[in-house]
């Protein structure tokens, strides 16, 4: 029996887990963060539509994966099928529902969906307020300038690439809360690429929302850069 290249590089990419008269399920190139398979079973229905299910796997490997004890897997699932026509969540299993001719452009959207999945990034509730400040902030600078860059880099003198949140021609705009470990961090990346770029400046919005400590870390960051109290600039 001859063995075609085409089903040797298929089987190297989706294995073969189970198959019957009209069903069958694969493993499929996709790994979860937890160390396990992304997965797909498939079925024809009497009506000849093609249904999709993991029974629950996939969703249960990135409920693992995640591994965040007040974490709702089925809703943040449930989000996420929210970006694709054929997509859904029932009885706890992720599926997808096409007819036989449809079937390419479902088996891409599930895949684009696994994908989304396996490289969730769970942020805290405090990360998801800093992103809601700088959205804020961003909004506010668009209003002000024509042309904002977001996620500027600059290399230092050391060597260092240093990230900022935003820039306007030669002014580096970044975002900090009031504490001193990130005021000293913020000094170490004014003072390393002030060297290499002597006419950039700086601005710092710093965050003065819930408590005046903010104070004595603005007096010290305002040697290298112009610095505003938050409520001052989103009032601005």
């Amino acid at each position: 029996m001859i063995t075609h290249l085409s089903n040797t590089v298929l089987n190297a990419f989706m294995q073969k887990i189970s198959e019957s008269d009209n069903s069958c399920g694969f493993t499929l190139p996709l790994v979860f963060p937890n160390g396990s398979p992304a997965i797909v079973y498939a079925h024809k229905d009497t009506r000849d539509n093609i249904i999709l299910s993991d029974y629950g796997l996939n969703i249960r490997h990135f409920e693992e994966s995640v591994c965040v004890s007040d974490f709702d897997t089925i809703d943040k699932v449930k989000s996420f099928c929210k970006l694709y026509e054929s997509t859904f969540v029932k009885n706890g299993c992720l599926m997808a529902e096409s007819t036989a001719q449809q079937l390419d452009f479902t088996v891409i959207e599930y895949m684009e969906l696994l994908s989304k999945l396996i490289g969730y990034q769970y942020k805290t509730r405090s990360h998801q307020a800093i992103e809601k400040i700088l959205e804020s902030i961003r909004l506010v600078l668009e209003r002000k300038f024509s042309n904002i860059e977001i996620s500027p880099k600059l290399i230092g003198r050391s060597g260092g690439k240093y990230n900022f949140d935003f820039s306007h021609q030669n002014t580096f705009i970044d975002y900090v809360q009031a504490d001193k470990n990130k005021t000293n961090n913020l000094l170490r990346k004014m003072i390393d690429t002030l060297h290499l770029n002597q006419d950039i400046s700086f601005s710092i919005i710093i965050d003065d929302l819930e408590n005046d400590k903010y104070k004595s870390e603005q007096m010290i960051l305002s040697d290298y850069a112009k610095v505003q109290p938050l409520s001052k600039f989103l009032a601005s």
